[in-house]
């Protein structure tokens, strides 16, 4: 079988750096222990989808962090 590959390479007009905002949004500790990891993946899809200004990532080494960057 051949399994093909295709990369994709995407431009886009980068924000001023004076303009960009970085936080770090904790997950409720309450959640529990085994779905941390589950639900950090899910908000960072629900961000990206949802708010095409945003971007966000998993902090890594945690399970209840996540990065986000965006443009003020």
């Amino acid at each position: 079988m051949n399994n093909t590959r295709h990369q994709s390479l995407f431009f886009a007009r980068l924000p001023e750096l004076q303009k960009l905002c970085a936080t770090t949004v904790m997950l409720n500790p309450q959640i529990l222990e085994t779905e941390t990891r589950s639900t950090q993946l899910k908000v960072c899809r629900q961000l990206l989808f949802l708010h095409q200004d945003i971007l966000s990532a998993p902090v890594i080494g945690t399970l209840n962090q996540i990065s986000v960057v965006m443009a003020v």
